[in-house]
């Protein structure tokens, strides 16, 4: 090997521990979060939430007061007055109670109206929150698979490193070449690089974590050394039970029942434009009197009031088909969601069937490689098979466990498709 070479070999070295370095492995002693913590951790840092119990709390004031405008309403009034003229201050008193009779279905119509609309705040709140757990379950899944690539090239790197101390030993006693040590070399600072890559992954996705949860303050450094607990190892035939229950259960989501509770909402509007086209009759009674600071006896007064907006104009009707319009939209939109969600539901059963076959080859094939990586180890120290056999297996054996981690990562986003689109009920099995 010329200086050049060996100039070039050096500072690869030299950059492959850098990077070493940089990533260490996490400790056994972080904390080792499951599903569920993870999702304890972003709902109570999630604002989307808090606005949404907000608006319920709105939407229930507005219903208590929508049903209260249905109470008789009481009326006292009292005044004193003095004249230049008069000796003693006189007073005029009043007490009035009125109510409306008949309004011809416009109250029941308006309460209607405030209990669909708290309908649709408390399914945009459980809207929000279904949204927040399927987002959170799809990270949760990257970051298990990114901390599972991340354990393979740790082993990866220990395994180089293994055998580099194997190899010089051997070229000690003369039994391998000096080529092979340089080239096992090379390969650790490969799979140390591979490893550093890894790591600045999984580490990127826990720093975005504390970032989600605000659990550091803006002043600290993101410490990314939290542990997944790792995906669940699911056999075929539970997966196929999972596939089967999922296409027989009945679709329901928040945000179909936001649309149902926004069809009420139109219907209660057009029942209030309906019952707009009748007068209101309304009652009162009072009693009132006007005398010195001792009154005089009050006098009484009953009435019977009656309200009538009769339209000089056609505006009700192209109200009235502008709100049949929205609703009929607002049933398409409901029919279509219903669809779509069915149509992933019966997608991701078809890929679920299909991703655990692969599955099972693949760890038949990675089975088979480890056989054979035995082997050649055996051969290898034995003087029977070249280095770039074994490193060829190795690497085979390396992109095939890469592979499955990837597969297992599609199982489980197919999987999660399925509970999504069922409303998320049940996702949290999943784990």
């Amino acid at each position: 090997m010329d200086w050049p070479q060996k100039l070039r070999l050096s500072v690869f070295l030299i950059l492959s521990q850098a990077a070493l370095a940089r990533a260490q492995p996490i400790s056994g002693n972080s904390p080792e979060l499951d599903f569920q913590a993870v999702l304890k951790l972003v709902r109570e840092a999630s604002p989307a939430l808090k606005r949404g119990q907000f608006l319920v709390d709105a939407s229930e004031s507005t219903s208590a007061a929508t049903e209260a405008q249905d109470a008789p309403n009481l009326q006292l009034s009292n005044s004193i007055g003095w004249q230049k003229s008069a000796s003693h201050p006189r007073q005029q008193h009043a007490l009035g109670l009125s109510a409306t009779l008949w309004d011809f279905g416009r109250q029941s119509a308006e309460e209607l109206k405030a209990k669909a609309n708290l309908d649709v705040s408390r399914a945009q709140l459980n809207e929000f929150g279904e949204a927040l757990k399927a987002r959170t379950a799809r990270y949760y899944v990257a970051l298990a698979a990114s901390q599972a690539v991340m354990k393979v090239a740790q082993e990866q790197s220990k395994n180089a490193e293994n055998k580099l101390s194997t190899v010089i030993a051997a070229y000690k006693r003369g039994e391998r070449p000096q080529t092979d040590v340089v080239k096992l070399k090379v390969e650790l600072g490969r799979s140390q690089i591979f490893l550093a890559k890894s790591q600045d992954e999984f580490f990127a996705l826990t720093s975005q974590l504390q970032l989600t949860t605000r659990t550091f303050s803006a002043t600290q450094e993101v410490v990314p050394s939290l542990r997944i607990k790792p995906l669940m190892e699911r056999s075929d035939s539970d997966w196929r039970r999972l596939g089967e229950k999922w296409q027989q259960q009945t679709l329901t989501s928040s945000t179909l029942q936001k649309l149902e509770a926004g069809e009420r909402v139109l219907q209660a509007d057009l029942r209030s434009l309906e019952a707009g086209f009748f007068p209101i009759v309304g009652g009162s009674i009072a009693a009132q009197g006007n005398g010195s600071l001792h009154p005089v006896k009050p006098d009484f007064l009953a009435q019977l009031n009656l309200q009538y907006n009769f339209p000089l104009s056609s505006g009700r009707s192209f109200k009235r088909s502008a709100l049949l319009a929205r609703l009929a939209e607002t049933k398409l939109a409901a029919e279509e969601e219903r669809k779509i969600r069915s149509d992933r539901i019966i997608q991701s059963r078809i890929r679920l069937e299909g991703l655990t076959k692969t599955i099972e080859l693949q760890r038949a094939q990675i089975q088979t490689l480890l056989d054979y990586q035995l082997l050649v180890r055996t051969r290898y120290f034995a003087g029977r098979a070249s280095l770039l056999e074994l490193t060829t297996t190795e690497d085979d054996l390396l992109s095939n466990r890469i592979e499955l981690t990837r597969l297992q990562t599609s199982l489980y986003t197919a999987a999660l498709d399925a509970a999504e689109a069922l409303g998320g009920t049940n996702l949290e099995n999943l784990f």
